[in-house]
């Protein structure tokens, strides 16, 4: 129909256009929450399309010729999507519930007034790992023997690092980094030493985006 050869002619069009691009602003989004990507279209008065895509022809959302069109729509976003343009004009931004890691990309907001006009935002995830668990593996029953200290810490993302101090200093210790069913990264961390009554032990786990 003519209405999907537009649609097609839009896409394919747009992607022609955005490379190369010089700057991409980030935003940021914890796991499980909804985040709005910003595009303002403030100044256009007579828009026929907007779309929101990933990449070539991943259709996350589009307003076309007065109405909202979700036959596009890739499967992973139907109905975790909202427009704001037929409310208010000049709004052109995009609500997403329930972001997950797969939501993690650069989104092209493309809307067409006299010309084709794009802005991109590129979207990252994370999520806060669990307080760090300093146990002792084992008690031996010797006194001066060196004993086991583990530090676990669960659900974090990207995948963080478990600092150890010893009376404030830091120590240099191996971790082990597991990705779990959800995509989120489970840590764990051991050292082996002998401490003293005076002496204190702590662990601790870096977020590098939080």
């Amino acid at each position: 129909t003519l209405f999907l050869i537009l649609f097609e002619t839009l896409i394919s069009y747009t992607y022609c256009l955005s490379m190369p691009v010089p700057f991409i602003p980030l935003k940021f989004c914890i796991i499980g929450e909804d985040v709005m990507l910003p595009c303002n279209c403030e100044m256009e008065e007579n828009i026929e399309y907007l779309v929101w895509q990933i990449g070539e022809h991943r259709v996350v959302d589009a307003f076309i010729k007065g109405k909202r069109n979700q036959d596009e729509q890739d499967e992973e976003f139907r109905n975790r999507t909202k427009l704001f343009f037929k409310e208010k004009k000049g709004n052109c931004s995009l609500q997403m519930s329930l972001v997950s890691i797969a939501d993690e990309h650069i989104y092209t907001c493309i809307y067409e007034t006299s010309s084709v006009n794009q802005v991109h935002v590129s979207l990252q995830v994370a999520a806060n790992y669990s307080r760090p668990d300093l146990q002792l593996l084992s008690e031996p029953k010797i006194e001066g023997v060196a004993k086991t200290y583990t530090c676990t810490t669960k659900g974090g993302y990207p995948m963080g690092k478990i600092h150890w101090l010893l009376n404030n200093q830091a120590l240099n210790v191996t971790m082990d980094a597991r990705d779990n069913i959800t995509g989120c990264y489970n840590l764990s961390s051991s050292l082996t030493l002998k401490l003293f009554k005076s002496d204190v032990l702590s662990c601790s786990v870096e977020n590098p985006r939080l």
